[in-house]
């Protein structure tokens, strides 16, 4: 018998939906189905053809936004208006990657009169994607997008919290008639689903966004298994630093904007806050700090101030609606503390002093550096 996980809404504790529990022989037919469709109808599809197939599922997207907003607020908890914007990057997404599907190019090195060498990109084939809870939508479109463009075939592995919108999405792509077999979604837990996904000896590539501690099971599966090429998008423990020549007014909005929106459930959430002043001792909590009514898994906006940099709130990822404020004296002390994590995902430095923004910058040790915003993607 099919084994069945519950859906339960955030607000309310209620089940909303039972969805079939995935097991390694699931994650088997789903790999089948993509490996037939990666050798069969998919690789014989023109680039030009993958792109307008993408464009449709942008426009289906577009055409049901008020529907999968709504299925994503009710599948994972987050406000309307957040998912609303979900929905919409999700259809920038898929168009900006059709229009990737016939533009990539390989190269031509001449070796002499006679002879040249080229090269030619070529898809891997069955792309494992595992997606998690936070922001389902999104972070599947980032994976699946440029893999179909690039003419591979995905099998998606949802978060057994968050399976909805993906089976919907699914549901899209049959409408918009694509190849059987070229998107698949099953949903499960990692240590089974996600565990046999990671290891399959068809799959040629595994994207995953989740726990750093799930990331180096992945990385060590696929090397245990066939050597496939991982691609890991993990945690954040992102600092803000606010020097005292900042716009006071605009750091508050975008400090407050990058660790609550979302509920702080972002790994690039900004949740370390540093600002110029003198050095307070011992936590405290200013605000927040307990469960947000008696239902529903929510907590309160919570603010600590005074914290040292050997507390763990100052090093581990909390992946909540939690901030913690420090001092700083001056801007080596600031970039040391910074950068005193084992994390690197995003940053933001406040300040109207251009050199100093670009110094800073390029002295902290993370991927990403916002000037005076946060969680922008212009």
């Amino acid at each position: 018998m099919q084994s069945l996980s519950t859906d339960t809404q955030d607000s309310t504790e209620e089940v909303i939906a039972l969805v079939s529990e995935a097991g390694e022989k699931d994650v088997d037919l789903a790999v089948a189905a993509a490996r037939r469709a990666f050798k069969g109808p998919w690789c014989t599809t023109s680039p030009e053809d993958r792109g307008k197939l993408l464009r449709r599922i942008a426009d289906l997207i577009e055409e049901n936004l008020d529907l999968l907003a709504k299925v994503e607020t009710l599948n994972n908890g987050k406000a309307q208006q957040w998912a609303i914007g979900d929905v919409k990057h999700c259809v920038s997404v898929f168009n900006y990657y059709a229009g990737w599907a016939d533009k990539m190019e390989g190269k031509v090195i001449d070796v002499d009169t006679e002879r040249f060498n080229f090269t030619k990109r070529e898809p891997f084939g069955v792309c494992g994607l595992i997606v998690p809870w936070n922001a389902p939508l999104v972070l599947m479109s980032w994976k699946v997008a440029p893999a179909l463009a690039a003419g591979n075939t995905v099998v998606v592995k949802t978060s057994e919290l968050t399976p909805l919108s993906a089976l919907l999405l699914a549901n899209l792509f049959r409408q918009a008639g694509a190849p059987a077999g070229i998107f698949n979604v099953i949903s499960g837990f990692g240590a089974v689903a996600g565990a046999a996904l990671a290891s399959h000896m068809d799959v040629a590539k595994i994207s995953f966004t989740g726990s750093t501690a799930t990331g180096r099971a992945i990385m060590q599966a696929a090397a245990k298994s066939n050597l496939k090429p991982v691609t890991l998008e993990l945690g954040g423990k992102g600092p803000n630093i606010v020097f005292d020549d900042a716009d006071f007014d605009a750091a508050v909005e975008w400090v407050t904007f990058g660790i609550f929106y979302s509920s702080g459930q972002v790994c690039c959430a900004g949740s370390r806050v540093y600002i110029k002043s003198g050095v307070d001792d011992g936590a405290k909590i200013e605000a927040g700090g307990s469960r947000w009514g008696d239902k529903g898994f929510f907590v309160q906006p919570t603010i600590f101030s005074g914290a040292s940099h050997d507390m763990k709130i100052m090093r581990d990822e909390i992946f909540g609606p939690v901030c913690v404020v420090s001092r700083f004296e001056t801007q080596d002390e600031v970039v040391q503390a910074a950068n005193a994590t084992s994390y690197g995902l995003a940053s933001g430095v406040h300040t109207k002093n251009i050199d100093r923004a670009l110094n800073v910058s390029n002295l902290l040790e993370t991927g990403t550096v916002w000037v005076n915003q946060v969680r922008t993607q212009q």
